[in-house]
């Protein structure tokens, strides 16, 4: 790796770091997403009962889930400055700007 993060190369301990942080959280998110799929097909069993008759709708039928009920609603970062948000009808409802 080339990258430079304020002039400085990365090291392959900074470099070890961002593929670690990565990695684990992929894995979380993944995890996450599985078990609110586990959790609304189990709630509806009539969606359920009906993809496994017919599997074809399966790959929509999950992004459409996760669209609704997507694992990352939240996240931890906290803003190190303050921060204004503006919000603004926009065409699919509220959008920052």
């Amino acid at each position: 790796m080339h990258e430079a993060v304020d002039g400085a190369r990365m090291s392959a301990a900074d470099i070890t770091g961002i593929l670690r942080n990565w990695t684990v959280g992929e894995i979380g998110t993944i995890a996450a997403a599985v078990g609110i799929l586990a959790k609304w097909l189990a709630e509806h069993g009539d969606v359920q009962a009906r993809l496994r008759e017919n599997s074809a709708p399966v790959l929509a039928a999950i992004e459409e889930i996760l669209r609704m009920h997507g694992p990352l609603a939240t996240n931890r970062r906290v803003a190190t400055s303050p921060a204004r948000w503006i919000w603004v009808a926009g065409p699919l409802g509220l959008a920052s700007g």
